[in-house]
């Protein structure tokens, strides 16, 4: 099972890094966009708490998963809206582009996964 596990996360991290671009993505950028990918409407203050880092590197990640201000330059994975209930905090929302790489990790990983749990069954 350990095999399946590492090479089922050794697949997401490719893909998004393939997507992306970026030989160099931060571990930490990926973990916020999976959060972010699997959570209704993160905040900020959610993606530090459960990821463990503090608000300035969680918020350097969200920067480059997003489309930065002025047009600079992020992956286009995430938007940052303000919540409707309280404008002092931001929610995060995957763009189409993010669920485009959401699904291309699904298409890695899946298939593989089915295999695995198809043999162990028989």
């Amino acid at each position: 099972m350990t095999n399946i596990v590492l090479t089922t996360l050794s697949d997401a991290l490719l893909a998004f890094k393939e997507f992306t671009g970026d030989a160099d993505v931060q571990t930490q950028a990926v973990q916020t966009f999976l959060m972010i990918a699997t959570r209704s409407s993160p905040s900020l203050e959610d993606i530090s708490d459960v990821i463990g880092l503090n608000q300035s590197t969680a918020s350097r990640n969200i920067k480059k998963l997003a489309v930065g201000p002025r047009a600079q330059e992020g992956y286009g994975l995430v938007i940052v809206e303000l919540d409707p209930y309280d404008h002092r905090r931001r929610v995060l929302k995957l763009s189409t582009r993010g669920h485009k790489l959401v699904k291309l990790i699904e298409t890695r990983t899946m298939s593989k996964l089915r295999r695995y749990f198809k043999k162990e069954r028989v």
